[in-house]
C-alpha cells in the first residue's frame, strides 16, 4: 500500500492532470486518470473515511462515461470490480442499497471475466461477490447464505492452498461462517417447525386446551 503522503501527491498530480485532459479530446486518458484519483481516494488515509469513498465512487462513475462493455471490456470490468469494493464499503446512504449496487457491480463483472482468461480477477470477483450475499440484507436469509457459499467455492476453483495459501484460508474462513449461519438457521426452522406441529396437535385434539392465537415464531441470527 502507498504510504498517506505519496496518496496525498498523487491525488494533487492526478486532479492537475484530469484538468488539461478534458474529456471529450482523450476520453481513454481521461477515464483512465479518473481509475487512478479513485484508487487514490479509496485507499486514502487522511481525511473522512465516507467523503473518500464518495469521491471514489464519484471518479469511477465519471470513468464508465467512457469504458463501456462493448469497447472497453477489460477496463469496464476492473472498474465495475472497484464500484462494488466502493459500494459494499460506503458509509454514507442506505446500507441495504449499497450492498445491492455492490452485488450488481460485481456480478456485472463477472460477464467480462472468465476463469480461463482472468482466474485471479474471476475468482477475487467472487470472493467479494460471496461477502456481499453474506451481509445481503434484502431477500431470503437462507438463499442469500447458499449463494455466498457457491461464490466462495467458485474462488476456491483458482485460490488453491498450494498456489494462494492466504486466499485460500481466507475463503474457507467465510465459507465457514456462512455455514454456521444456515446450520443455525435450519435447526431453528426445525425448533419452529416442531413446536407448530405440537401445538397444532393439540388444538385438534381439544380446541379448549389452549387460548388466545399461536404464532408461529420466528428467529433471525445476528449479523
Amino acid at each position: 500500500m502507498a504510504a498517506p503522503v505519496d496518496l496525498e501527491t498523487a491525488i494533487t498530480q492526478l486532479q492537475v492532470a484530469l484538468g488539461s485532459y478534458p474529456e471529450e479530446g482523450d476520453p481513454a486518458e481521461w477515464a483512465w486518470l479518473h481509475i487512478r484519483l479513485g484508487d487514490a481516494y479509496r485507499k486514502r488515509l487522511y481525511g473522512e473515511e465516507s467523503t473518500n469513498l464518495e469521491m471514489a465512487l464519484r471518479s469511477y462513475l465519471a470513468a464508465l462515461r467512457v469504458y463501456m462493455p462493448d469497447t472497453y471490456p477489460n477496463a469496464w470490468a476492473k472498474t465495475q470490480m472497484r464500484l462494488g469494493i466502493v459500494y459494499f464499503n460506503r458509509i454514507l446512504g442506505d446500507e441495504a442499497e449499497n450492498i445491492e449496487a455492490a452485488i450488481y457491480a460485481y456480478e456485472a463483472a463477472l460477464t467480462v471475466y472468465r476463469r480461463e482468461d482472468t482466474p485471479a480477477e474471476w475468482a477475487t470477483t467472487h470472493y467479494n461477490l460471496g461477502s456481499a450475499y453474506l451481509s445481503r440484507l434484502v431477500g431470503d436469509r437462507v438463499v442469500n447464505l447458499h449463494a455466498a457459499v457457491s461464490s466462495y467455492e467458485a474462488a476456491l476453483e483458482v485460490f488453491t492452498r498450494e498456489i494462494y495459501p492466504v486466499e485460500n484460508e481466507r475463503v474457507l474462513e467465510y465459507i465457514g461462517v456462512a455455514e454456521r449461519y444456515l446450520a443455525q438457521y435450519e435447526n431453528e426452522d426445525a425448533v419452529d417447525q416442531a413446536v407448530y406441529a405440537y401445538h397444532s396437535a393439540m388444538m385438534a385434539a381439544n380446541p379448549m386446551a389452549m387460548s388466545g392465537v399461536w404464532l408461529k415464531p420466528t428467529y433471525a441470527p445476528e449479523r
